[in-house]
């Protein structure tokens, strides 16, 4: 599974210059965070035997530092992060779709994946990617209505629209704890 964890983290804190978010300091040590939707580690473990890796508009520290502030970092085999790929090369360009997959497993073609996003620009990447990938591949897009979307209202519709992550990665994956 490909797809922006970063997308289903609570943004504590700002945007930075960029429309980015940012991850700061807070006063004293404290670092500010983003925390994980409820029961979403749990939803990650779960389907843990299926290759993770992330593709986001966030930078890659960022989102390293989440997934290991969350303990589900050992899950995911790459994240690409903005300052990952060429600015001209930000989704909905496929660059960081196939960065990723390339990553993962040493070539981007014969693959099947689901690309989870909560935004139209993740649907049109999902379908970049499979346009690139070409027919020996299929990139499942899912949209998922979090961060106040609204994925009926998008003029690029995605393969599943569905607000319960757990529902449609059952369609596609076989749990950990049922192999």
């Amino acid at each position: 599974m490909a797809g922006p964890l970063c997308r289903l983290l609570r943004p504590v804190t700002g945007r930075d210059a960029a429309g980015r978010f940012a991850l700061g300091k807070a006063s004293g040590d404290e670092q500010d965070c983003r925390s994980l939707f409820d029961g979403l580690a749990q939803l990650i473990a779960t389907f843990s035997t299926v290759p993770h890796g992330i593709c986001s508009q966030n930078s890659q520290r960022n989102i390293r530092s989440v997934l290991a502030q969350h303990c589900v970092n050992e899950w995911f085999h790459s994240v690409v992060g903005y300052d990952d790929v060429p600015a001209q090369m930000h989704k909905p360009h496929p660059c960081g779709g196939l960065k990723c997959l390339e990553s993962m497993f040493g070539q981007a073609s014969e693959r099947s994946l689901i690309y989870i996003g909560d935004h139209e620009a993740d649907v049109q990447f999902a379908r970049n990617l499979q346009e690139v990938l070409g027919k020996d591949s299929r990139v499942i897009s899912v949209a998922i209505a979090y961060s106040h979307s609204a994925p009926e209202r998008w003029a690029s519709s995605p393969a599943h629209d569905i607000e319960e992550l757990r529902a449609i990665l059952g369609l596609y994956v076989t749990p950990a704890s049922e192999q």
